[in-house]
C-alpha cells in the first residue's frame, strides 16, 4: 500500500457496517490461508470496473486517484469487470507491484471478509495519525 502505508506502519483497523469507494481496509487473503492484507476498496456491488490507458475506470468513466503518485500508474489493462451484489472490488496503491483483484483467482471480496478500516498508524510515532479515505467517483461524479 505504499506510499499510503509502510511496511513497518501498525495501524487501527475498525469494523464498519458499509464500506465505501476509497476505502482502505484489511482483509483476509483470499490466496494465504490465515493471512491478512490491506487494500484499497476502488468499486462496489454493481459497479463496473476496468483498466483502461493505465487509468482507473469506473461504470464507464475515468476515475481520478490523487492518492497515487505519477510513478504508479496502473499499467496494463483489464476489461471491464461488474462487481456482484455483497463483494467489493480492491486494488493495492502500489498498483504495479500488488497483487490484488485484478489478478486473485476470484477477482471481487466478499464483504463478510473485511476485517475493517484502517483509521490509524500508530507507530512509529514519526508516522502517528488518521488514515484518510479518499472519496473516489469517477469523471461523472458517480
Amino acid at each position: 500500500m505504499m506510499p499510503t502505508l509502510r511496511p513497518d506502519d501498525f495501524i487501527l483497523t475498525l469494523a464498519k457496517d458499509n464500506y465505501m469507494r476509497g476505502d482502505i481496509v484489511v482483509l483476509t487473503d483470499p490466496v494465504g490461508i490465515g493471512d491478512y492484507v490491506v487494500k484499497r476498496i476502488v468499486a462496489n456491488a454493481g459497479d463496473r470496473v476496468a483498466i483502461e490507458g493505465n487509468a482507473l475506470v469506473l461504470n464507464g468513466k475515468y476515475a481520478s486517484e490523487p492518492y497515487l503518485p505519477d510513478a504508479e500508474l496502473t499499467r496494463g489493462e483489464m476489461t471491464a469487470y461488474a462487481v456482484p451484489e455483497g463483494e467489493v472490488f480492491v486494488m493495492g496503491d502500489n498498483r504495479n507491484l500488488s497483487e490484488d483483484s485484478r489478478n486473485w483467482p476470484r477477482k471481487s471480496v466478499p464483504t463478510d471478509e473485511i476485517v475493517g478500516k484502517v483509521r490509524l498508524i500508530y507507530l512509529p510515532l514519526s508516522r502517528f495519525g488518521p488514515v484518510r479515505s479518499y472519496p473516489l467517483v469517477n469523471a461523472a461524479g458517480e
